[in-house]
């Protein structure tokens, strides 16, 4: 066999074994970065070094990538290399480069800022949680600003397009836009007032009437927010709703009050001074009431067929069952104070009295 003949077909296939050659590079080089990063972000998680690792994690996936993109780059470019057309392809392949690079950065920059809330929300040594709300409503304007930049960046730089004739679009049609999305522009201020304002987080329970909602806060987006009722039903409200609407948040709420009116027989109002003193002094040592807030037993109200005072008083607790607790005990109390007094609950009763009249002859 002709040496010559070995050497130009080595020349001719040279190309082809080096783009394999390159592959199997990016492979090995793939491999070694991949088992290094996950043996580095186990030892920083292991040693709570949460801000290190969060870097880590969030730069994984877009590395890996940025790895093989360039070994397969370098595989193309050594095949364009071998084509008469070298220079064509050249040309079309660093804006595609430049496109890639932009969508790696937000790609990591998206992570980040997802391992950042989740860090932020995690209380760590007796620190609490951020509010959730806050954290969200960062984490959403930074996405937002970095998708803009790299927009602006990628127009620029790939397609040729500068900034200074993007916004003299932006602005010619921003008239245009403005009135066809006034309701989108409407719910996106009214996001912007609830982060601002925050009359309610997630997690919360609002309730108006006016609206007929009453339900838990699931989530608040720029566009709408997402309710959960008492039912399990979700309900969607778009944000501009929120800057017109009274609504309550009993989740803010610093007590729950306990308000009755308990009614005994006519029969028994001798005994009702003894009674309303005998009430006032179990509130005042009830250990679930808040006793620094006011606490009422007074006579009240004559009904056609009760003597009714009034309780009125404040549990430490804003939870719903541990109320209800509460006031279960409290409503017992008042029956055996009652009842050790001799005294009945009333109930609605009438009376007939019937006038006997003499027989005239």
């Amino acid at each position: 066999m002709d040496a010559s003949w070995f050497f130009n077909t080595f020349k001719d296939y040279s190309v082809a074994v080096l783009a394999l050659v390159a592959i199997l590079a990016t492979c090995l080089v793939f491999a070694i970065v991949s088992i290094t990063l996950k043996k580095v972000e186990k030892r920083l998680k292991n040693k709570n070094r949460r801000w290190e690792s969060a870097i880590l994690l969030s730069l994984h996936n877009p590395l890996c990538v940025f790895i093989w993109f360039w070994g397969v780059y370098y595989s193309v470019q050594l095949l364009i290399s071998y084509s008469s057309d070298e220079l064509s392809y050249l040309i079309l392949l660093a804006p595609f480069t430049q496109l890639v690079m932009a969508v790696l950065f937000v790609w990591f920059f998206m992570s980040f800022v997802k391992q950042i809330e989740k860090l932020l929300l995690e209380p760590v040594n007796g620190r609490k949680a951020l509010n959730i709300t806050t954290i969200r409503a960062i984490g959403q304007v930074l996405r937002v600003a970095v998708i803009v930049i790299s927009v602006l960046i990628v127009m620029q730089n790939v397609f040729g397009i500068g900034a200074s004739a993007i916004l003299a679009v932006a602005g010619g049609g921003g008239i245009t836009i403005g009135w066809a999305a006034k309701d989108m522009l409407a719910n996106f201020f009214g996001g912007l007032m609830i982060f601002l304002d925050r009359p309610f987080s997630i997690g919360d329970r609002i309730v108006s009437s006016e609206k007929n909602i009453d339900g838990i806060v699931e989530h608040i987006g720029w566009r709408l927010t997402k309710i959960r009722t008492l039912e399990k039903v979700p309900l969607y409200i778009p944000n501009s709703i929120f800057t017109t609407m009274t609504l309550q948040n009993p989740s803010r709420m610093s007590h729950r009050r306990i308000r009755e009116f308990i009614g005994i027989r006519y029969e028994d109002e001798d005994k009702l001074p003894n009674i309303l003193k005998d009430v006032k002094a179990m509130l005042s040592s009830h250990e679930g009431l808040d006793q620094n807030q006011s606490i009422a037993v007074a006579f009240s109200n004559l009904s056609p067929s009760s003597i009714e005072f009034l309780v009125q008083c404040f549990t430490k607790t804003t939870d719903f069952m541990v109320f209800s607790e509460v006031k279960e005990d409290i409503l017992f109390k008042i029956l055996k104070i009652i009842s050790d007094h001799n005294a009945k609950i009333a109930y609605p009763t009438s009376s007939i009295y019937i006038e006997s009249e003499s027989n005239v002859t």
